[in-house]
C-alpha cells in the first residue's frame, strides 16, 4: 500500500499545491455577534474579540476558548489595536455615554491605563512598527464626510493634528521597514506623519515588510502592487478586489476579494505570483480577514467567527506535516469507520473514509509547520535585537 501510494502522492502534491486544502468551519465557542478579531502574532496564542455589544473577548489558546475582558470603566469597547512596536500591548477605545476614551494594556489585557479622552471618535489607529510610542490616529469630526489624523508620540496622552480630508475608508498604512514613511489612501507623509501630500491615483491598503516594500492597491480592475514606492503600480490579480490584507509575520502570504455584490476571496502562499479562490465553507457578507499564524486565519462573517486551521494535517503532532504524517494515512488508507486499520486523525476531510480526497489535503499541507525559529518582527534588520 505505501509503495503505491507515495508515487501518487508525488503527482498530487504538484496538482494541488495552490488549492485550498482545509474549508472555513465556524468558531462555536464565540458567544454573540463579533465586529472584528485581532491576532498578537508576536504572541502567537492571543487573540481579541470585540462584540456587537461592546464586551471584549480574550483567547490565549489559539482561539479554543474564549473569556470577557473586563475594563475597570465598565463602559462598551469600540474597538482594540495591537501595539506592535512593544510586546503584549494593546489599544483600546471605550465609548463613555458620548466621550471616547483610549486605553492602553501592556500585558495582553490583564491591566489597562487610561491614556486620554475624546469628544470624536477615532476611526482608525495606527501605531508605528518600529518607533515606540508613536501612533497616529484618524478621528471623526463633525462634518462626516472628513477625518482629522492626529499624531502622538507619548501613546495617545497628547495630539497634534496633523491632516483633514475624506475618509479613504481603509487606516493608515505603515511603511513596515522605515520609522518615517505612512500611507494614508493617495495620501503619503515621509516626516514621521508631520505632513501630507498626494503621491499616489491609488490608495494604498496593506504594505509587506520586504526590502523593498510591497505597497498593495484593491481596485475594480484587480489588486495592484508598487515596489518603486508610488512611481509605478503593477497588476497582480486581475479581478476586481476591495480590500487586500498581509500576514505580518510572513509577507509571501496574502488574501484579497471583494465582499460586496459577488463576494470573493483569494488566497496567496507566493507574494501574489499565483491565487487561488478560498470561499469554501465561507458564506458571504464576511467583512473583516485576521491571520493569526502561517497556518491560521480567522474571517468574520455576518456577526460569526470562521476558522481555517492546517494544524489537522499533522497527523503524528510533530508540529510538521512531513514523511511520518504521510506513511500513517498509508497505513490506514482504503479503510473506513469501524475498519481496523481506520484511524479517526487520518481522515482528514471528516467523512470516514480514508482516501485520495484525505491524500490530497495532506499532499497541499505537505512540508509545513507549525512553529517559528525565532520571533521575527516587522522591518527587522540584522543589528535588531528585540
Amino acid at each position: 500500500m505505501r509503495l503505491i501510494l507515495i508515487p501518487i502522492f508525488l503527482i498530487v502534491i504538484v496538482a494541488t499545491a495552490f488549492s485550498m486544502p482545509f474549508s472555513w468551519n465556524r468558531l462555536d465557542s464565540l458567544p454573540e455577534p463579533i465586529v472584528s478579531i485581532q491576532s498578537d502574532y508576536l504572541n502567537g496564542n492571543v487573540f481579541f474579540a470585540v462584540a456587537a455589544s461592546g464586551q471584549l473577548l480574550r483567547s490565549t489558546d489559539s482561539g479554543i476558548t474564549w473569556n470577557p475582558v473586563a475594563l475597570s470603566t465598565g463602559y462598551p469597547v469600540r474597538a482594540v489595536w495591537l501595539d506592535i512596536a512593544e510586546h503584549h500591548a494593546w489599544f483600546a477605545i471605550i465609548d463613555a455615554n458620548g466621550l471616547y476614551e483610549l486605553w492602553y494594556t501592556q500585558n495582553s489585557g490583564d491591566t489597562w491605563e487610561f491614556k486620554s479622552v475624546s469628544t470624536n471618535l477615532i476611526r482608525y489607529l495606527s501605531p508605528s512598527p518600529l518607533a515606540t510610542g508613536l501612533v497616529i490616529a484618524a478621528f471623526e469630526t463633525s462634518d462626516t464626510n472628513q477625518l482629522l489624523l492626529k499624531k502622538s508620540e507619548d501613546r495617545g496622552i497628547n495630539w497634534i493634528d496633523v491632516f483633514s480630508t475624506q475618509d479613504p475608508g481603509v487606516p493608515p498604512v505603515w511603511h513596515t521597514t522605515s520609522v518615517w514613511q505612512i500611507h494614508w489612501g493617495k495620501y503619503a507623509s515621509f516626516d514621521y506623519g508631520e505632513t501630507w501630500r498626494s503621491v499616489s491615483d491609488k490608495i494604498v491598503m496593506d504594505c509587506g515588510y520586504d526590502i523593498p516594500p510591497s505597497l498593495l492597491a484593491p481596485t475594480t480592475d484587480g489588486l495592484f502592487r508598487s515596489q518603486d514606492n508610488l512611481l509605478t503600480w503593477w497588476p497582480v490579480l486581475k479581478k476586481p478586489v476591495s480590500f487586500v490584507v498581509t500576514n505580518p509575520r510572513n509577507s509571501q502570504q496574502l488574501f484579497c476579494g471583494q465582499n460586496e455584490s459577488q463576494p470573493a476571496l483569494y488566497y496567496s502562499s507566493n507574494a501574489g505570483v499565483n491565487f487561488s479562490e478560498w470561499t469554501n465553507g465561507l458564506p458571504s457578507g464576511f467583512s473583516k480577514i485576521c491571520f493569526a499564524s502561517d497556518w491560521q486565519f480567522f474571517a468574520v462573517c455576518d456577526g460569526a467567527v470562521y476558522q481555517y486551521d492546517e494544524r489537522p494535517g499533522d497527523i503524528d503532532q510533530s508540529l510538521r506535516i512531513d514523511g511520518a504524517d504521510l506513511i500513517i494515512l498509508a497505513t490506514s488508507f482504503g479503510s473506513t469507520e469501524g475498519d481496523p486499520a481506520f484511524n479517526p486523525l487520518a481522515d482528514l476531510n471528516g467523512d470516514n473514509v480514508i482516501d485520495g480526497s484525505d491524500l490530497v489535503i495532506l499532499s497541499a499541507v505537505f512540508g509545513h509547520r507549525f512553529y517559528y525559529d525565532e520571533e521575527k518582527f516587522p522591518g527587522d534588520f540584522p543589528d535588531h535585537n528585540p
